[in-house]
């Protein structure tokens, strides 16, 4: 937690940041073996910090985690969330279960822009899980249904998206800089409502405007 809020807060002075990190995941894997250790405002925080600086995969350990303590100890026990990493006091609490924010915003990867409040624009960008071929997920906004639903098969990341009238989404289409990017099978760069922005990090950048999409990269 030490580490973690001060990480998701962005008060970590920039030449610390590294060693931050660093301390961090070496304390959740090496000294306690994928497991949080983390109380109220931690269990929030944590997964959020790992996923904004490019520890998903960290992340998405600890929720899979099949060992005492974690999510799914509660859900074999009690099939609900309680209210303690200990399963006792409340056996239907809340206290944890904000990690369902956390599917929505790095596996369908359904992000605000916070620069463009109430969805005006706003940000898809998944995530490749490991042990994890395909996600949807969808949201009401004061401005309609945001939806993102995607699959990785063989070689080729689809990518469906509905954006709705009058917005506009900034898509992070995951795949290697030589992929071919199409949408409804026509070149990326040929497609109405779409501008190609470019490569960056293992993933293709684009701007879509209101519409539903259905984005292919194929690995060549």
């Amino acid at each position: 937690m030490a580490n973690a809020f001060p990480l998701y807060l962005g008060i970590v002075p920039e030449d610390a940041k590294d060693k931050v990190l660093e301390n961090l995941v070496k304390d959740i894997v090496i000294a306690n073996d994928n497991h949080l250790t983390t109380g109220v405002l931690g269990t929030k925080y944590m997964p959020e910090a790992l996923a904004m600086f490019g520890k998903t995969d960290v992340a998405w350990n600890i929720i899979n985690q099949k060992t005492y303590p974690g999510w799914n100890s509660m859900m074999e026990k009690y099939t609900t969330v309680c209210e303690f990493w200990t399963l006792k006091q409340s056996k239907n609490h809340v206290m944890m279960g904000s990690i369902d924010a956390w599917f929505y915003k790095y596996i369908a990867g359904i992000q605000i822009d916070e620069t463009n409040p109430a969805f005006s624009t706003f940000i898809i960008r998944p995530n490749i899980l490991a042990g994890l071929s395909k996600a949807e997920g969808k949201t009401e906004t004061i401005r309609g249904t945001v939806s993102s639903k995607w699959n990785l098969e063989s070689g080729k990341f689809t990518l469906e998206v509905d954006v709705p009238f009058n917005c506009k989404a900034k898509i992070f289409l995951p795949g290697e800089q030589s992929a071919e990017i199409t949408e409804n099978e026509i070149p990326v760069r040929n497609a109405q409502g779409i501008e190609y922005i470019g490569y960056s990090d293992g993933y293709h950048q684009l701007e879509l405007n209101s519409g539903s999409y259905k984005l292919v990269a194929t690995k060549k």
